[in-house]
């Protein structure tokens, strides 16, 4: 019997995670509000790949990335098709990639990094 219990623990936790990861249906992302990050903790923050300093996304470069995730043509940079909006990101100096905050969290992992396409500051 016990391994029956341990089963369907397993079952139901792979079925939780695989809800957790449902793309967030268009329109969405403004019922989150944004957690702005730390002023301090922004100014340790370094890019993964270049160790230039970050900035926060523009309003203009967040537009930018969620019309083409709408349009469905954002890759990111494993090649990945982004779905779901994004709220904050952050934008290394000089750089042309964003590299998502989702609630509150900075992603910086090198292959989620999504290209821009407009140069704002």
């Amino acid at each position: 019997m016990p391994l029956l219990a341990a089963q369907r623990d397993k079952d139901s936790a792979v079925t939780r995670t695989q809800r957790a990861w449902r793309p967030l249906p268009r329109g969405i992302i403004a019922e989150f509000p944004k957690m702005p990050l730390d002023p301090e903790f922004l100014q340790i923050l370094r890019c993964p790949k270049t160790r230039k300093p970050m900035r926060m996304a523009s309003d203009t470069e967040l537009r930018d990335i969620n019309r083409r995730i709408a349009d469905k043509s954002l890759v990111d940079a494993s090649g990945r098709k982004r779905e779901q909006p994004i709220a904050e990101g952050l934008v290394p100096e000089g750089e042309a990639v964003l590299y998502p905050v989702e609630e509150g969290i900075p992603i910086l992992l090198i292959d989620d990094a999504l290209p821009l396409l407009v140069a704002a500051r």
